[in-house]
């Protein structure tokens, strides 16, 4: 199986999205999901965060992803645990 195909098929898995750390994984190099987003496959939604074409990713993941030791508090993580209706502020 080549590598563009072993993409696809991870990708297609795990909900339309993939992180640049999960090449090293796979074994495979970062050149290839230049590839996939010039084939317009997928595409680059923040750093190392890649998302298939026209998949909407949730903001709070994106935001997850940048941040790893970052806390969710007070009206955020109500909203995330469904204790309230009422979506955060920015």
């Amino acid at each position: 199986m080549k590598n563009i195909e072993i993409l696809k098929n991870y990708i297609e898995n795990n909900n339309g999205i993939i992180l640049a750390s999960e090449l090293k994984k796979l074994n495979i190099h970062k050149q290839y999901l230049k590839l996939l987003c010039d084939e317009g496959y997928i595409e680059k939604k923040e750093k190392s965060v890649y998302v298939k074409k026209g998949k909407n990713v949730n903001d709070f993941f994106l935001i997850q992803q940048r941040y790893k030791t970052g806390v969710f508090s007070h009206n955020t993580a109500l909203y995330c645990y469904q204790l309230t209706d009422r979506t955060p502020l920015k």
